[in-house]
């Protein structure tokens, strides 16, 4: 059991975890409320370890939004901390069913002091609502990140505590890297993290149970961004996702409807003479954000310009296959015939863009299931992607999709016979004559 030091008086027990005990404790200058860490009794000499950098690092930085140590002694068997007590922990308020734009200030707070600390060379690879406390000063209420018990330093590490492949932190809330291998991450897991709390500050949901359509328009893209399975894909440092953040909560400004404001975008973008990456995110943030507009989702996003989708897959590919995904599934139902031609348009721009093979795999299924509106322009443009098809996986997705549905091998035959095709599809299409499978298209 860890000594108490003269200064301080120790409390109950208030609660622990995997590695340690909290004790509830009052420093007498002041009689102000704290409370004392230590490891359990009979503690690993790792988890000791562990304790002891968990106690040099958060003693080493120093900055309102992370929780300060009072006072520590690590130069034995039983080493503690002191450090001041907390009103509740983000947590504890998210159970409570305070969640929503009120709570916000907290990852804000808890953003300012991960900069700092990431300035400093130091990471957290634990960041979770647990650890994100509220405290209270005369300004009012204030969050602060504490608990740096899986913390490392960049510039050095025990490789004792820290073993490759190596898994930490808690799920949901770990990043893909991290979870694969914790050992060798850096800032972008904590942003990641960052981005599961902002969704569940806003939907009141775990990061597993919540999905991008229940956030809050002006966020989603803050939340998808810094939860992009890429760590180059995410927000490179907390500031920029602090600004991002804060650009959400206070909005455009304008009143225009989303789909003007991105129609201006779209025509502000169009005429610069070389797209940006800083243009492409804010023209993929606008969309991602609206998406849950139609006239955002169906009416804007199937008229953009190969340009500007070929920018979006340059500088922000996830954010562009994020939305061809949630436009595919929105026009699974019946349509106008009219609205089939700009769909096959905005397909054949999409697939030329240079977009993934599970985004040409699918337009290849999705273009045929379009055959039964009988649209010439389907069928031309179905044999422009055929031809200009450099991957043999969409090709055989069109053959598997066309022998399931015979009706539609039959109409598309006429357009694709002419086509370069592998000898496997073009022996199918040939036998799929109209008089053998049904219609012939109209011309």
């Amino acid at each position: 059991m860890a000594a108490v030091p003269q200064s301080f008086t120790r409390g109950p027990l208030l609660g622990g975890g995997g590695f340690g005990r909290i004790f509830a404790a009052t420093r007498r200058e002041d009689g102000a409320a704290c409370v004392l860490k230590c490891p359990l009794d009979g503690a690993s000499r790792e988890n000791i370890e562990r304790f002891r950098r968990e106690v040099r690092i958060q003693a080493n930085l120093s900055h309102r939004n992370i929780v300060p140590i009072w006072n520590y002694y690590v130069d034995s068997d039983a080493p503690y901390f002191i450090m001041p007590r907390a009103t509740e922990s983000l947590r504890e308020r998210l159970e409570h069913g305070e969640f929503g734009p009120s709570s916000l200030f907290i990852i804000k707070d808890v953003a300012r002091g991960l900069d700092y600390a990431h300035r400093q060379g130091v990471i957290h690879r634990d960041v979770t609502p647990e650890n994100m406390l509220l405290f209270k000063d005369a300004t009012g209420l204030y969050g602060a990140i504490a608990d740096f018990g899986h913390g490392r330093r960049l510039d050095r590490d025990t490789p004792a505590l820290t073993h490759t492949r190596q898994r930490m932190g808690k799920e949901g809330y770990v990043s893909p890297e991290q979870y694969q291998n914790a050992k060798h991450v850096d800032q972008r897991s904590d942003i990641y993290a960052l981005g599961c709390v902002l969704g569940e500050i806003l939907t009141g949901k775990h990061p597993r149970a919540f999905v991008e359509d229940e956030l809050p328009q002006d966020y989603a893209y803050v939340v998808h961004k810094a939860r992009r399975h890429n760590p180059a894909d995410r927000f490179q440092t907390v500031a920029d996702f602090l600004k991002a953040v804060e650009d959400a909560e206070h909005g455009s400004g304008d009143i225009d409807h989303p789909s003007l404001l991105l129609r201006k975008l779209e025509t502000t973008l169009d005429g610069a003479p070389s797209l940006t990456a800083s243009n492409a995110r804010r023209l993929a943030g606008m969309l991602i954000n609206h998406a849950q507009d139609e006239h955002v989702l169906r009416g804007r996003l199937p008229r953009m310009s190969t340009t500007l989708l070929r920018a979006l897959f340059i500088h922000e590919r996830e954010a562009l296959e994020h939305l061809f995904e949630t436009y595919d599934r929105s026009i699974s139902g019946e349509l106008h015939p009219w609205y089939v031609d700009l769909v096959a348009g905005f397909y054949e721009r999409v697939f030329k863009a240079g977009t993934s093979r599970v985004i040409q795999i699918r337009i290849m299924e999705r273009l045929p299931q379009l055959a039964r509106y009988d649209r010439p322009h389907v069928g031309e443009v179905l044999a422009r992607l055929v031809n200009v098809a450099r991957d043999n996986a969409a090709l055989m997705s069109l053959r598997d999709g066309l022998m399931r549905d015979p009706k539609a091998a039959a109409w598309c035959a006429p357009y694709l016979r002419d086509c370069r095709l592998p000898s496997g599809i073009r022996e199918f299409i040939q036998g799929s004559t109209a008089s053998e499978l049904g219609s012939t298209p109209q011309q």
